[in-house]
């Protein structure tokens, strides 16, 4: 196992340890490694870099205008900051409390070869709300299937959780596998846009071909039907079908919604405060 301590990957570099990069805090002379895990240690990361070879980040990763290649399995239990950069996780990207992802410009692009394994509860600090999420054949595994673990609750069309996306892409003949990651029985996924949805047809009500729900309860995805690339959708809504791969899944649903723009809920929660006030002065 490699430690890669405090300090930065440059433009062009390739960093090919022999088994693993374990990213932790800075290390004063003589301290033990396992003392620091979870320390204040960040890697930088910009310009072009592969790393190959299996990754677990128990501090920070930051890529910054970078086109970075994960070769082996990625897991981060930690802060992964993308400002804003392509990354390309060859294998299994692997999200495990208190781990986040923070990437807010609609530049950063996560592509996944592998699966998406996704388990953190950490809702203050992950923000993906502007980035796009793209699931794509090839890499280690040259997967065409490829698990996504959805965690969040589910608010209907008016309360979206916090680990939503701006774009998720499907691309050509790929299977996404919908999992409740953070076993609060089902959970929901909201996208501004999704790309790749395949149906029989495009009327609403169909069972859709290449999204199937792994879960025992309903997992959700929520779609803006104001974005023009969401058209093809029709403003419909869809079936997401059980796998029938996985004893007691059941149907979930592709939902088209409207978000409330910000006006009516600032209207909506000043309506609620004269309400309370009212209610207060009655009692008094």
């Amino acid at each position: 196992e490699v430690a890669t301590r405090l300090g930065e990957v440059a433009g062009g570099s390739r960093v090919s340890p022999q088994d693993k990069v374990a990213v932790y805090g800075m290390v004063a002379a003589g301290v033990d490694e396992a003392a620091i895990a979870g320390g204040v240690g960040q890697l930088n990361i910009n310009g072009g870099v592969t790393v190959t070879g299996d990754v677990v980040n128990n501090d920070t990763i930051k890529t910054t205008d970078a086109d970075v290649i994960w070769n082996g399995d990625f897991v981060n239990n930690n802060a992964y900051i993308s400002d804003p950069s392509f990354q390309d996780f060859q294998n299994d990207l692997t999200v495990n409390d208190p781990g986040y992802i923070q990437a807010t410009h609609n530049k950063d692009l996560f592509s996944i070869r592998g699966d998406f394994i996704n388990t953190t509860t950490n809702n203050t600090d992950w923000n993906t709300v502007k980035a796009r999420l793209r699931f794509i054949k090839g890499g280690v595994g040259n997967d065409k299937i490829h698990d996504f673990y959805i965690v969040g609750a589910d608010g209907g069309t008016t309360n979206p959780n916090a680990f939503g996306w701006h774009v998720v892409y499907i691309t050509n003949q790929k299977e996404i596998h919908l999992y409740d990651g953070d076993g609060g029985g089902g959970g929901a996924l909201y996208v501004d846009i999704i790309r790749g949805v395949e149906s029989p047809g495009y009327t609403g009500g169909e069972t859709l071909e290449n999204i199937f729900n792994a879960s025992t309860t309903p997992i959700n995805i929520y779609y803006d039907s104001t974005f023009g690339l969401n058209g093809y959708l029709n403003n419909h809504d869809y079936v997401i079908p059980a796998d029938p791969m996985v004893l007691g899944a059941v149907n979930g649903m592709l939902i088209a919604h409207t978000p409330l723009p910000p006006s009516v809920l600032l209207l909506g929660s000043g309506l609620l405060g004269l309400g309370l006030l009212g209610w207060r002065r009655k009692r008094s």
